[in-house]
């Protein structure tokens, strides 16, 4: 199922160029995105996706216990499918779910659906924005557990986010997210902003971000990615997020499509962020928005989380 096609993606970046935006989805678009998403996920400069897979790793067994009548499971931004295989290879034990992967990148939707076809299972791909969750809703067998891992719930505005899972969710249905955390203590914060900046402002995560400019023809040196972690206010209190950009230093031209882009030096390129919670921040989060945590599972640096959750009911568990 494809809801976006090559030409819908060209056209809408180049929108967003135009505007001095990039956001996020259009890192892993096309083959080279999708490579160049797979490579930086394997870098050990890159830790965070790796720390999230191994918490699943540690936890799947009881995580799937509880999860042994979804009819389907749903994933959002699968990547290669590394973490499904995961969750759904002890899933199998219980019974034969049909998977949905759902990402922006149709290679990365292909990609999934290979490792997947480790498994006896039947698989469904869909290329999608997030955004596209009310069209794509209809088509999943119930009930459903729908993941986002890879710390991908992070990457989205809360409120945006949990509305419109919320309103694709019944109450015999489940979220399984997982989240890179920030420090408890404020005496800790310097160190971990120090290291975290040096993790995103690394040489391969800068490559990465300014692959789609860089692939459609703009000079890599005519561009400088930044990033900085900042504080912003939320209802459930201060949390912190990443805030970047790609600063344009000479002209460039940049081609989407059929069309073309133009820079000028100084031009400044917002892009997506990340927010960095604690763990009561995001409990807050979910259970304020009409989420009941089922599960909570942390790793022994207290750094990376999951969650399981459902609309609609409190019990919690832990």
């Amino acid at each position: 199922m494809e809801i976006v096609s090559d030409e819908i993606l060209e056209d809408k970046l180049k929108r967003y160029l135009d505007r001095r935006q990039l956001p996020d989805a259009f890192l892993y678009i096309g083959e080279r995105g999708a490579t160049n998403w797979l490579a930086l996920e394997a870098s050990t400069r890159f830790p965070v996706a790796s720390a999230l897979t191994a918490l699943l790793q540690e936890h799947v067994d009881s995580l799937a216990r509880q999860a042994t009548h979804y009819r389907s499971v749903v994933s959002i931004g699968a990547g290669d499918g590394q973490k499904e295989l995961i969750l759904l290879r002890e899933l199998r034990r219980y019974g034969r779910p049909i998977c949905h992967i759902i990402d922006i990148s149709r290679p990365m939707v292909e990609s999934a659906r290979r490792t997947l076809g480790k498994l006896d299972i039947e698989t469904r791909g869909m290329t999608a924005f997030c955004e596209d969750l009310d069209q794509l809703a209809p088509h999943w067998d119930r009930p459903t557990l729908l993941c986002l891992l890879g710390n991908n719930f992070s990457n989205y505005d809360p409120d945006f986010l949990l509305n419109l899972i919320g309103r694709n969710l019944g109450p015999a249905d489940a979220f399984l997210l997982d989240a890179s955390l920030r420090p408890e203590k404020e005496q800790d914060i310097p160190a971990w902003v120090q290291e975290v900046e040096a993790i995103y402002n690394s040489p391969e995560n800068a490559r990465f971000n300014v692959s789609p400019l860089v692939t459609r023809g703009m000079d890599p040196e005519s561009c400088r990615f930044e990033l900085k972690l900042i504080r912003v206010p939320q209802p459930w209190g201060e949390v912190w997020r990443t805030h970047k950009r790609i600063r344009v230093l000479r002209p460039a031209l940049v081609r989407c499509g059929a069309a073309t882009v133009a820079f000028a030096a100084g031009d400044a390129i917002e892009m997506g962020f990340t927010y960095k919670y604690r763990l009561a921040q995001l409990q807050d989060c979910l259970q304020q928005r009409g989420f009941g945590l089922r599960d909570t599972r942390l790793d022994s640096t207290g750094g990376n989380v999951i969650l399981l959750a459902a609309r609609n009911t409190t019990e919690t568990t832990g």
